[in-house]
């Protein structure tokens, strides 16, 4: 599995296809944005996260592509977010990565847990 994986003008890639580097992310680092070449919007997930890598060590092997692929979609739609509430700010990069760092800490744990709510859960007594 690559280290990095993103997406570019809506369509996967893997962070060795787009040029990539260990260097664009940190251990705990989520997910950066920018604008592509042609206008469209780039999203680089490390998928090489410690709070992923330790998730799935405590996953049955057959669960690890979906446990990554909630970890990526997730980053992602919280990312394309970000990208127009931080619309205006000169350091919009910044402000995305340091929030998709804290993020990926919850991420997959609240997947879980939401994931997990049935109606009966919810009745409050």
């Amino acid at each position: 599995m690559p280290e990095f994986w993103g997406f570019v003008g809506g369509r996967s890639v893997t962070g060795a296809e787009a040029g990539w580097t260990a260097a664009d992310f940190g251990p705990e680092s989520g997910l950066a944005m920018q604008l592509d070449v042609d206008g469209s919007l780039l999203a680089k997930v490390n998928i090489a996260n410690e709070h992923l890598k330790r998730t799935l060590t405590r996953t049955p092997e057959p669960d690890w592509d979906i446990t990554r692929k909630r970890f990526v979609y997730g980053l992602v739609l919280a990312g394309v977010s970000l990208w127009l509430e931080f619309a205006e700010k000169e350091e919009r990069d910044e402000l995305i990565r340091s929030s998709t760092t804290a993020l990926a800490r919850v991420l997959l744990p609240t997947i879980t847990v939401l994931g997990a709510l049935e109606p009966e859960l919810l009745i409050v007594r």
